[in-house]
């Protein structure tokens, strides 16, 4: 008779070093009986007794099979891995390239809005320019940042824009400490924007620092309070003109008609927003997103955009 043991719980018993199994069950089958015999009894506390056809088993042969069987499944399951891992990368690199891609785009957009914001800068160099050849200027800027290196661009296109035919005499970001009588800490100086800080004190403490220039450019704008700047009283043969971007002018008609503000770089009404390449022309850029109010031009826009200013 033929006798064939199938062996559960084999594999510990392997990685055991064949110590004593907890747990040990066989099932023979005969080829001349299709009967098998009630498996042997384990009783708690006592050693397990092998039946004899256990005794029979050829352990380090089952030892060699069950290692061959081990390699096949550490090959197969290598196999799987590596298909897995190479099925990840490609992912992986579809993300990536994905990611890729939508961070050129971005970059691209950025530099696209970058353009615009250059051609503003250039064409307010132009207009004073034209306007007001020899001014002497001073510059309120924004504080300086590490790593920005579009504020420096977009100054030399406002310079590119003066063509020489005014001075720059100083550029300087006004000195803040305090808002509405409240000390402000380090970190709030620091991160909160320039123009949400600015003071009608501040400002005039930097134009009475440069009492030669006769032309202010703010690219901050005029602050909250500008109503309460001491350039209003000035006597107007003394007072420095103003020209402005990037700030809110809704309450700036009377003072823009009277030349005190002499030119405001103002998004257009009209402007249409959209990831179309910006004119690589300045002045065409220009006249896709901006207005350049003035005081000869300022009561033809408040009749052309009822709500430009306030009443």
């Amino acid at each position: 008779m033929r006798v064939t043991v199938i062996c559960s719980g084999f594999l510990s018993l392997l990685l055991k070093g064949f110590a004593p199994v907890a747990f040990f069950m066989f099932l023979i089958t005969s080829n001349a009986q299709n009967t098998a015999p009630p498996p042997f009894k384990i009783t708690p506390g006592k050693p397990i007794k092998l039946p004899e056809q256990a005794i029979s088993i050829d352990y380090e042969a089952r030892k060699a099979e069950n290692v061959r069987t081990m390699e096949e499944i550490a090959k197969q399951a290598g196999a799987e891995k590596a298909e897995e891992q190479s099925e990840t990368h490609a992912v992986d690199d579809k993300t990536a390239q994905s990611e890729d891609e939508g961070f050129k785009e971005t970059l691209r957009i950025i530099e696209n809005q970058f353009a615009y914001a250059k051609s503003s800068y250039y064409v307010l160099g132009k207009y004073i320019a034209i306007k007001h050849p020899g001014a002497k200027l001073l510059l309120v800027v924004d504080k300086p940042r590490n790593g920005d290196v579009r504020t420096p661009k977009m100054l030399e296109a406002f310079k590119k824009g003066l063509s020489g035919k005014a001075k720059i005499e100083a550029a300087e970001t006004p000195e803040i400490s305090q808002v509405n009588g409240r000390i402000l800490k380090p970190e709030e100086i620091e991160l909160m924007p320039l123009q949400e800080m600015l003071t009608a004190d501040s400002f005039d403490r930097l134009v009475e620092k440069h009492p030669d220039c006769t032309l202010i450019v703010s690219f901050l704008g005029l602050p909250n309070d500008a109503d309460k700047m001491k350039i209003w009283s000035m006597e107007p043969a003394k007072r420095p003109k103003i020209a402005l971007v990037n700030g809110a002018y809704y309450n700036l008609k009377n003072v823009i008609q009277s030349g005190a503000v002499t030119a405001v770089v103002a998004v257009s009404p009209k402007a249409m927003f959209s990831d179309e390449p910006a004119p690589p022309n300045m002045k065409s850029a220009f006249d896709k997103r901006y207005l350049l109010i003035t005081p000869d031009n300022v009561d033809e826009y408040a009749r052309e955009y009822g709500g430009m200013f306030s009443k």
